[in-house]
């Protein structure tokens, strides 16, 4: 098959969906002359899978923390070159991915930060226990919802049954891989991607849920009956930050660097977190944000307070296979289970026509 190799005027963007502002694309290409195209992903997994089996196609990434730890182990990313972004000087350092530093080198930058939070719907259910409980209630069968992410929604069962969410422990990863397969076949749950958990609380067929906070945001700009309730699980929860970083196959270096560098301005990075409804990383965009959008900075969004969050933990390659054998399983009961539902609609619809053909 033929390497598609973009012209040098143009960088392909690869990043979670609706996470930037189409008026700032545009401004710029107008300013630089380079274009974007901008391809997204629905999880990280997929996205990892796929810069390593299309060397040179993509030129920036937008990548969690998690997703960072792995691509720099293998390589697949290179050490940025700081000469290149000057505005590499506004970030808040303490986003910064561990082990790297403005002095001395760095391999991403954080575009965004953000928690999971629980949300529900006030109209279904009132005064809800702040716990990942929510989840496993009676009540809200059929109404269930996480984010597809397996790592993410692992280790929130681990914090859900008490134990440390960065466990090496095969029993307790077990009991983590067991409590994800109750809500599937029991509670019967969703599993999506990050935009499926905001449409299901605005169109009311989530009654409860694990989401973003700044999807929460998103969902409660629109939520005009006031029915979007939400909270931090007392058991705690995860914090994330989603970083720029480059492939390291990418014939567009220079051209990456001035798209991360033009993201990395103030101004430019108070507009995007007005548009992406997400917390900016970058400490000196918030003078602007308190003058274009106030709002935001007192929402939750920008709070973390409450939420008694880690960020996820790779661990050793025998956690990573335990994680990952449980999750097989678990997506082996979504097709067993939506297969099963197709069967009895079909049978249903068989009978209908039965009924119809003898009257």
């Amino acid at each position: 098959m033929t390497e598609r190799v973009a012209p040098a005027n143009k960088i392909t963007l690869y990043s979670w969906g609706e996470y930037f502002s189409p008026i700032l694309l545009e401004r710029f290409e107008k300013e630089t002359g380079i274009g974007v195209e901008y391809e997204v992903y629905d999880t990280s997994d997929e996205m990892r899978e796929q810069i390593k089996s299309s060397p040179g196609e993509y030129d920036v990434v937008v990548m969690d923390d998690l997703a960072l730890q792995r691509l720099r182990r293998t390589r697949v990313i290179r050490p940025l070159s700081l000469d290149l972004l000057p505005n590499s000087e506004h970030i808040d350092t303490k986003y910064l991915a561990s082990g790297d530093s403005l002095d001395s080198g760095v391999s991403s930058l954080p575009y965004f930060w953000g928690t999971t939070l629980i949300a529900y719907n006030k109209k279904q259910i009132s005064n809800p226990e702040h716990s990942w409980s929510l989840l496993f209630d009676s009540r809200v069968k059929n109404h269930v919802f996480f984010v597809e992410e397996r790592m993410e929604c692992t280790e929130n069962m681990l914090r859900f049954l008490g134990h440390p969410p960065s466990t090496e422990d095969a029993e307790q990863l077990s009991e983590a891989a067991n409590k994800l397969m109750e809500l599937s076949l029991i509670q019967n749950a969703r599993f999506g991607s990050d935009a499926d958990g905001k449409d299901g609380l605005d169109d009311g067929s989530i009654w409860a849920g694990m989401i973003y906070n700044g999807d929460l945001a998103q969902a409660l700009l629109q939520d005009t009956e006031d029915k979007i309730g939400y909270f931090y699980p007392k058991e705690g929860t995860t914090t994330w930050v989603d970083n720029f970083a480059v492939p390291k196959d990418t014939p567009r270096w220079k051209e990456a660097h001035k798209f991360i560098n033009f993201m990395m301005d103030p101004i430019v990075a108070a507009e995007s977190s007005t548009f992406v409804q997400f917390a900016t990383a970058n400490k000196s965009a918030q003078a602007h944000l308190a003058k274009i959008d106030p709002d935001l900075l007192s929402s939750v969004v920008f709070s973390d307070g409450e939420a008694r969050g880690s960020t996820l933990t790779e661990g050793s390659p025998n956690r990573q296979r335990l994680i990952h054998d449980g999750w097989i399983a678990l997506e082996k009961s979504w097709v067993s289970r939506d297969a099963a539902g197709q069967d009895a609609a079909n049978q249903l619809t068989k009978l209908d026509e039965s009924v119809s053909d003898s009257e």
